[in-house]
């Protein structure tokens, strides 16, 4: 079942709660909650309690191209000095099939992280980062690292990152293969939003795998839902594309 909580987001900004009948089309495979929507070409998907990427982009056919990872050790939240790492807060999740939309609440002492991932019609992916204090909170900084098994290049200052991926898999990596890149990724701050702001994250011996978006918030109203930071990702098929 839907935790109440979640629910109680979806419909948070607009003022009011939606049923939980309003939630179309609702997959569940054994014990993980799995949601996911696709429009031109790219796939959005999100299993609650599985996998190391947990929400994860691909192309329509497969291929990898971002995973929003909750999983790594990057990826953590600091609470008025202390930090608790994302993947040990207990995720909530539902999805609005009929908005293109699925979203994540993450529990914590007395707050609530909440992510919205809403896929436009053209293929670029919103990601709205938000945080509800139940409680007097003085300050909240969020880092979420952005994670691939090899970027081809990846380039990243404060206003954005831009990396290029292929269709390799990591085995074919590991063996030496090597191919063209077939997807460009541009990630920046929406423009009507707070400033989300990038870094360079953690490299592997096969080049760089991560990149980290960092928010925050000074202050935030009890019971008030805060949007800590928007990110647009913009997915370009290049021309030697077959995925």
């Amino acid at each position: 079942m839907v935790g109440a909580a979640t629910v109680f987001w979806l419909g948070y900004s607009a003022g009011r709660v939606q049923n939980i009948g309003e939630l179309a089309l609702r997959a569940k495979d054994a014990d993980t909650d799995r949601f996911s929507i696709s429009r031109a070409g790219v796939f959005v998907q999100f299993e609650r309690l599985g996998g190391d990427g947990k929400p994860f982009v691909r192309s329509s056919a497969g291929a990898e191209l971002l995973d929003l990872s909750d999983w790594d050790p990057e990826s953590r939240i600091i609470v008025d000095g202390t930090l608790f790492e994302l993947v040990r807060l207990y995720p909530q999740s539902s999805a609005d099939y009929g908005r293109n939309r699925i979203a994540e609440t993450l529990n914590g002492d007395g707050w609530l992280l909440e992510r919205e991932m809403t896929l436009a019609d053209n293929g670029t992916l919103n990601i709205e980062h938000s945080f509800v204090a139940r409680r007097p909170i003085r300050r909240v900084d969020l880092a979420l690292a952005h994670t691939h098994q090899y970027f081809l290049s990846l380039q990243v200052d404060e206003a954005a990152a831009v990396g290029t991926v292929n269709t390799l898999t990591r085995d074919q990596i590991v063996a030496g293969v090597t191919a063209a890149p077939t997807h460009r990724l541009t990630i920046r701050s929406a423009g009507d939003a707070p400033v989300v702001r990038f870094r360079y994250g953690r490299r592997t011996a096969y080049g760089p795998s991560a990149f980290v978006a960092d928010m925050s918030v000074d202050d935030p109203p009890i019971d008030g839902r805060v949007v800590l930071g928007t990110e647009t990702v913009s997915i370009e098929g290049l021309p030697s594309s077959g995925g």
